[in-house]
């Protein structure tokens, strides 16, 4: 008994350990810190930014988030880094910055302001502003059919097609369709 007390010892002593730290606005889910044999691999960590930051990378260069340490050769200490999203406009890549609101505030017509329609294929005109560069349609409400396009002023519409226009169905049946 005495022995196996002493190998785990010995192999304690000769693990690195892998030490997972957050800077400023953000955390780390996962286990912070941990003990990895000579070549063996960490358990992925994830650095979580705040609300209102994102993730930029790791203080040794690293941008990989998940992360997962592999053949671990030596201790490890990092430290996650966060940045704050809005750049005021001067060009956050990945950043949501409202767009201002026209004057007669965002709309939507259908065939050129028509009530309704006998036709399934419908021209549909958007009232944005100019600094709208993002769009997306969706016939369920809740965007789950939706895919994220660039803005334009007017297009084409299928009120039958189902997965932002991927699928066209073959029959569309009378009633009410919102887009």
């Amino acid at each position: 008994m005495v022995a196996a007390l002493a190998d785990a010892a010995v192999n304690q002593m000769a693990a690195y350990a892998l030490t997972y730290t957050a800077g400023v606005h953000g955390s780390i889910s996962g286990s912070t810190t941990q003990l990895v044999l000579p070549g063996g691999n960490g358990s992925a960590v994830t650095a979580v930014a705040d609300d209102g930051y994102h993730f930029v990378n790791w203080s040794d260069a690293s941008t990989s988030n998940p992360r997962t340490d592999m053949s671990v050769t030596g201790n490890i200490s990092v430290t996650a880094n966060f940045a704050v999203t809005s750049s005021g406009g001067h060009g956050c890549h990945g950043c949501y910055i409202n767009p201002s609101v026209p004057t007669s505030g965002f709309k939507m017509s259908i065939n050129g302001g028509a009530f309704t329609t006998s036709n399934r294929n419908v021209f549909l005109g958007f009232n944005a502003g100019n600094d709208v560069k993002k769009m997306a349609i969706s016939m369920t409400g809740d965007f789950t059919d939706a895919s994220q396009e660039n803005h334009v002023a007017s297009k084409q519409w299928d009120l039958c097609s189902k997965l932002g226009r991927a699928i066209k169905n073959l029959t569309c049946s009378d009633g009410i369709y919102k887009i």
